[in-house]
């Protein structure tokens, strides 16, 4: 493809599993509502296929855009996305990644696509919100560009509010794997796109980061880290998940695969795909 990103169309890619109905219709209306029209919107659907389908029917009618594409066995956020990008065609020039219940205000890609043609990774900042109350938690989240060692150590890159150069997908798939909650897909792109062309952070709020009893991933975790009893219940229930067991040699085994683990697993194959 010739001439800048910013001119060539894009892919929306959504991952949906069980959606709650009223959010989203919510963040499928909002991107309809899209100031920059021409991209497509990929929803991947992670088991229950068709009831995806309906709801994307139901929600976005004959609007050529949308398309669900599906799989009835359900393997997680994490590697779904792995299945939507592997699924983004050759001839597009950048990808938007979309959750299932945000809400994008609707300059968010004529604002971030443009800095592709700079940068191989744009994100933007969000407004927290707590529904069904509508209430903000947060006026605006503050990621920021960091160091390469920084951004492995600690991610700066919220995949919902993301736009990327399609040709990173070239170097990120297939996606690392690690068994621990923390394999993340905004964090592994965030460091290949480090790697490449580098990325940025847009100051603007371009979504509304919508915080509900069933966030896999929330903010309120990030801003509010957990006591110290809090702390040990976690690191217990992961050592019980992860070891069988959560005497003190298990739970220290845990924490060494929650937090280095996946850090070493994304080093080593970044490491190995750019030699």
């Amino acid at each position: 493809m010739s001439g800048a990103i910013s001119e060539g169309p894009g892919v929306v890619v959504l991952a949906a599993f069980r959606p709650n109905p009223d959010l989203f219709r919510m963040q499928l209306e909002s991107i309809r509502a899209q100031t920059r029209r021409d991209f497509r919107c990929l929803v991947g659907a992670d088991g229950d296929q068709e009831e995806v389908r309906r709801l994307t029917a139901t929600i976005v009618g004959e609007d050529p855009r949308f398309e669900v594409i599906g799989w009835d066995n359900n393997v997680g956020f994490y590697l779904n996305f792995e299945r939507l990008l592997m699924a983004v065609p050759e001839d597009v020039a950048w990808v938007g990644l979309s959750d299932q219940d945000d809400r994008w205000h609707e300059d968010k890609l004529r604002l971030l696509v443009p800095l592709l043609d700079n940068f191989g990774l744009a994100t933007g900042q969000s407004c927290v919100v707590a529904w069904p109350a509508n209430e903000v938690i947060v006026k605006r989240t503050n990621r920021r560009v960091v160091t390469a060692a920084d951004l492995l150590i600690e991610n700066q890159v919220t995949g919902s509010t993301s736009v990327f150069r399609r040709d990173l997908l070239t170097l990120a798939l297939p996606f690392p794997r690690w068994r621990t909650v923390t394999q993340l897909h905004d964090h592994w792109l965030g460091l290949c796109a480090v790697a490449r062309d580098g990325y940025t952070v847009d100051d603007s709020v371009v979504q509304d980061y919508i915080q509900h009893g069933e966030n896999l991933v929330g903010e309120h975790e990030r801003r509010h880290p957990r006591s110290l009893l809090g702390l040990w219940r976690l690191i217990t229930r992961l050592a019980d998940e992860y070891e069988g067991a959560h005497d003190p040699i298990s739970c220290a085994r845990a924490c060494q695969a929650v937090s280095f683990g996946w850090r070493r697993e994304m080093a080593r194959t970044l490491t190995d795909r750019l030699e």
